[in-house]
């Protein structure tokens, strides 16, 4: 078996060309969306039903008023089919079209206060119910996507564990709850979003501090 460096060694050119990747993601669709560092987001499409090596590869207008695209995108989800959602460290959040290839809204601490309190993204998860959940340096909020392209927030207890605490990754277990990587050690949100249960040194973790996107969820 060999490694092949995306996309030096494809027949696929990638402008502009970028380097540092935080986020690998692949959508309902087969195609492989990309959060970089400095360079925003890229979608690469592949020839399916066919496995194939890529055939294009386009970078994402997050922001239209500028001719660069300079967002570090460290978490993506997808709502549903054709919608996904880019976060960033320090421009909050993108809601995207993938057919339109259009930003239905940003959202950050200025244009939505009641929902997010701090525009540095570091995690996202879509649960099984269509809800989005998303952490920052500085917290976690719900959001509920509605019909009509609007949103709103998720009325959440207020915990002192997740409050001004660093969100590193989202998961949800077979059974709904959420589990929750922060500096503060592991969190677990339960089904009904009422309660949690916090994890710490005394409950045998090493440590208390995880890792960006360090997490991993199996189907036993």
């Amino acid at each position: 078996q060999t490694i092949r460096n995306f996309p030096r060694d494809f027949d696929c050119t990638c402008q502009p060309e970028f380097a540092s990747v935080y986020r690998i993601f692949e959508d309902s669709d087969g195609r492989i969306i990309l959060g970089t560092s400095g360079y925003g987001g890229f979608v690469i499409a592949f020839n399916r039903p066919e496995a194939s090596d890529p055939i294009t590869c386009e970078q994402l207008i997050l922001e239209t008023e500028s001719d660069q695209q300079k967002q570090i995108v460290y978490a993506i989800t997808e709502e549903k089919p054709g919608i996904i959602w880019i976060g960033s460290r320090g421009n909050g959040l993108y809601r995207y079209n993938m057919i339109t290839g259009r930003v239905i809204e940003q959202i950050t601490s200025q244009t939505h206060p009641r929902l997010i309190r701090n525009d540095d993204i570091l995690s996202m998860l879509t649960d099984r119910s269509g809800q989005v959940w998303v952490g920052s340096s500085n917290g976690f909020f719900g959001i509920l996507p509605l019909v009509t392209d609007s949103i709103a927030p998720i009325e959440l207890p207020e915990w002192s564990d997740l409050s001004n605490t660093s969100i590193h990754s989202i998961r949800q277990d077979n059974r709904g709850n959420l589990w929750v990587t922060t500096n503060q050690g592991l969190s677990m949100i339960a089904q009904n979003r009422n309660t949690i249960r916090s994890f710490n040194l005394n409950d045998g973790l090493i440590n208390y501090e995880y890792s960006d996107g360090a997490s991993w969820y199996d189907q036993i």
